[in-house]
């Protein structure tokens, strides 16, 4: 009898333990599959900013909590004043389905749901690989050298004066050069 009650806790924990395995596996599917963000624009109607970068930079850093908020400041200004605006994110999964995600204003975006490749984001500067600029000479040597002679005197001056009308401020004195 005791075999059979071993038997029977065996099949129950098996049942348990198959049960936790596919519903904790199906989760963490979701978790890895997330939603690659091909543009996003926030605003009211055909009043609308790009806010790609914006978001991908955002989503990138996790948000506050987990979270970033749907309003003007975090995304990057109001692109129609008085107006209930709304952000739309154009999205693709790995199965190349594409999906469209909407925010109202004051709510927020679950940063989890999203992933950002670093080929997306274009953190170049605009003139990154120019290279026709305008090269200007710099000016070394008597040029430096005169500046900083003159800049001296002009110390030297102070100095002198600030000891002679009793204003220093208990500093080293400076000799005749």
């Amino acid at each position: 009898m005791k075999l059979a009650n071993r038997y029977v806790v065996l099949a129950i924990a098996s049942i348990v333990f198959g049960i936790a395995a596919t519903l904790f596996t199906a989760g963490v599917g979701a978790q890895e599959e997330g939603w690659q963000i091909q543009r996003a624009d926030y605003g009211f109607k055909n009043q609308r900013s790009d806010v790609s970068d914006i978001l991908k930079d955002l989503i990138e850093r996790g948000g506050v909590n987990g979270r970033v908020a749907v309003n003007n400041q975090t995304m990057g200004g109001d692109p129609a004043v008085g107006r209930d605006k709304s952000l739309r994110i154009f999205a693709r999964n790995r199965r190349n389905e594409e999906r469209e995600f909407n925010y109202k204003e004051g709510g927020f975006v679950e940063a989890r749901m999203f992933t950002v490749r670093h080929d997306d984001r274009d953190d170049r500067p605009a003139n990154y690989g120019d290279h026709d600029r305008d090269a200007r000479p710099a000016h070394y040597g008597d040029r430096d050298r005169e500046d900083w002679n003159s800049l001296k005197i002009i110390d030297r001056r102070l100095l002198r004066r600030a000891g002679k009308d009793g204003e220093r401020d208990g500093g080293p004195s400076e000799q005749n050069s």
